[in-house]
């Protein structure tokens, strides 16, 4: 199964404030095919999803700041002995949703013109 957690609450705001709220940003996670289902996490603390979900693996963007140890530590020390690996970016990566959204900005001011 794959289960994914989009950032919520305090760790979105290391990246700016989201264009999309969290609930528009999961059902959006949600509809993509490698992604059986997506859940909101905790805003205060990012351990308590994995104690629910007790998944085999983790895998961090390749721009998530958080430490694979670290989390593979404390996932440990919560009953969760979990592999955590780092997702390399993708050359021409359409997908992110900052981008999406950039285009769809673009595109709205071109036909302005």
């Amino acid at each position: 199964w794959s289960w994914l957690s989009p950032a919520t609450g305090r760790p979105v705001g290391v990246k700016g404030e989201p264009y999309l709220p969290e609930e528009d940003r999961r059902i959006m996670v949600d509809a993509l095919k490698p992604v059986d289902r997506a859940v909101l996490g905790s805003t205060t603390d990012i351990y308590v999803t994995v104690v629910e979900l007790r998944p085999q693996v983790i895998a961090l963007g390749f721009n998530q700041h958080w430490d694979e140890g670290e989390i593979a530590r404390e996932c440990a020390r919560r009953g969760v002995p979990v592999r955590v690996v780092r997702i390399g970016p993708r050359p021409g990566e359409e997908l992110a949703s900052r981008r999406i959204v950039d285009r769809i900005l673009q595109r709205a001011s071109e036909s302005a013109r």
